[in-house]
């Protein structure tokens, strides 16, 4: 099986965000706080983290706030083309 790119992960887990929110169980935080760094040394990571920090604890935050902080990271940037981090990847 291929390995699934990051965004393909995030999309994938989109559906089971919206079931658990809509079964109240928890707030968004409690699931977006395990993927904080799935895009660490990428382009866009800070503000994708900035994004999921600063909205998915509100008691009103739905799904809608990964997929803006998804829209945060390019997609198509090859992973050996990425970088680590150390020359500004991390924008």
């Amino acid at each position: 099986h291929p390995v699934p790119d990051r965004h393909a992960c995030v999309e994938a887990m989109l559906p089971y965000i919206e079931d658990w929110l809509a079964r109240d169980r928890g707030r968004l935080h409690h699931i977006v706080r395990h993927m904080l760094t799935l895009f660490h040394g990428r382009p866009g990571t800070r503000k994708w983290k900035q994004h999921l920090s600063e909205n998915a604890f509100r008691e009103s935050a739905v799904v809608e706030v990964v997929q803006a902080a998804l829209c945060q990271v390019p997609r198509d940037v090859p992973p050996e083309d990425a970088g680590d981090g150390a020359d500004g990847a991390e924008d």
